[in-house]
């Protein structure tokens, strides 16, 4: 079962891609999958909030 990351982690994530790092370079830091990190950016993106769907929520 996928491991819930903090919404500090997630902030501290986005602030380095909005401080131009790339997303590979950030991925490795933070030690988080790409997948995951472009996940966050695509959703923060289309709804202006990087934070995880509620828990029970339906995608």
């Amino acid at each position: 079962m996928p491991v819930a990351n903090s919404y500090d982690l997630r902030k501290k994530v986005m602030e380095a891609l909005d401080e131009g790092e790339s997303g590979e370079t950030v991925a490795k830091r933070f030690k988080i999958g790409k997948t995951t990190l472009y996940e966050w950016k695509k959703r923060r993106e289309k709804t202006g909030d990087f934070q995880s769907k509620k828990p029970g929520s339906v995608a």
